[in-house]
């Protein structure tokens, strides 16, 4: 299957893009790091009790493994990750741990200071940087001039049918995805970005037989240690 016929397949299932197929094919191969809101794009952002704390699926895991090993693969070098949250989250610190993230920014309401942290931190442009989001604190990203990323997936939901309005107007997404956020959102982008890298079948078929290239790609991913970066 060419690229062309994945973003079909794509549309097919209910993704949106608003970037020409050409164009979006041009800059999903680009991408070399990777960045993510927290509530709403790995989960639901439904809390309860004191502790007030979201979780994970180990699908979306997965897609953004992939995702990793796909960049790996095309340009020899780990995709450095960030999660950026308005919140503090210790299950999200757990699992950008766990996955060998490279830095977590907690509490930031304008995320724009902490995306141009992070850029600034690992010394890569916006253009080749992926952004998953989902609601208005992230707007001040996707908005951005100067700093705008090469790929932004918004992560849509039935609930909120004025801003996904607002953000299809205004050109703020190259892609909305056709899953919700609890229902692996992050797994069908991570995905579709992949295959515009890499050959998707190739990329499989390598992860199923721990291919040497995976073997090498993990050996250099699991050195990385998550640094946490919480606003004062």
């Amino acid at each position: 299957m060419n690229k062309e016929e994945i973003i079909k397949k794509y549309v097919e299932t209910g993704g949106k893009f608003l970037t020409d197929s050409s164009d979006f094919i041009a800059r999903a191969s680009q991408i070399e790091a990777l960045v993510f809101d927290w509530d709403g794009v790995f989960n639901s952002g439904i809390k309860s009790g004191q502790d007030q704390q979201s979780g994970f699926s180990e699908i979306d895991a997965m897609g953004v493994n992939l995702l990793r090993f796909a960049i790996w693969l095309n340009t020899k070098k780990i995709a450095p990750v960030a999660i950026i949250s308005g919140q503090k989250s210790n299950n999200a610190r757990f699992f950008a741990s766990r996955e060998n993230f490279n830095y977590i920014f907690s509490g930031f309401k304008n995320k724009i200071e902490a995306y141009e942290i992070f850029l600034n931190k690992i010394h890569s442009s916006a253009r080749k940087t992926a952004f998953f989001f989902d609601d208005i604190l992230d707007l001040s990203i996707v908005s951005s001039i100067k700093q705008k990323p090469g790929v932004k997936v918004f992560i849509k939901r039935n609930a909120t049918p004025l801003l996904n309005d607002y953000v299809g107007r205004n050109q703020l997404y190259d892609y909305a995805t056709a899953c919700s956020c609890d229902s692996f959102a992050v797994r069908e982008a991570c995905e579709l970005i992949a295959s515009m890298i890499y050959d998707y079948d190739k990329l499989i078929e390598m992860r199923v037989s721990y291919h040497n290239g995976y073997s090498s790609y993990l050996n250099y991913r699991d050195k990385i240690k998550l640094n946490s970066v919480d606003f004062s």
